[in-house]
């Protein structure tokens, strides 16, 4: 989000008339704002899909707390790019 927003703001800036920046920041903002207005439209279906699953929230929560973990020791060691040619001949 603030890369993209930067750059916007940056070509906002530089552009010699005020209502190409608008424009800009208008469709970053739509952008922005969409995914929220379809989530408020669609709540009431995600929270009975939430009140079904609510279960394994518990554990998925640690399995992707242990997943991050490995992940982050793959960082340090200087795997993590050996894992990632591996995977990348794996599936293509």
């Amino acid at each position: 989000m603030g890369p993209a927003l930067s750059a916007i703001l940056f070509m906002a800036s530089t552009s010699e008339e005020m209502a190409e920046g608008a424009y800009l920041l208008t469709l970053y903002s739509l952008g922005l704002a969409i995914p929220f207005f379809v989530s408020a439209i669609f709540f009431h279906k995600l929270f009975r899909l939430l009140q079904r699953v609510h279960f394994m929230a518990r554990y998925s929560t640690k399995v992707l707390g242990v997943i991050l973990v490995i992940v982050g020791i793959l960082f340090l060691a200087d795997y993590f790019s050996a894992v990632t040619i591996f995977f990348n001949r794996l599936f293509s």
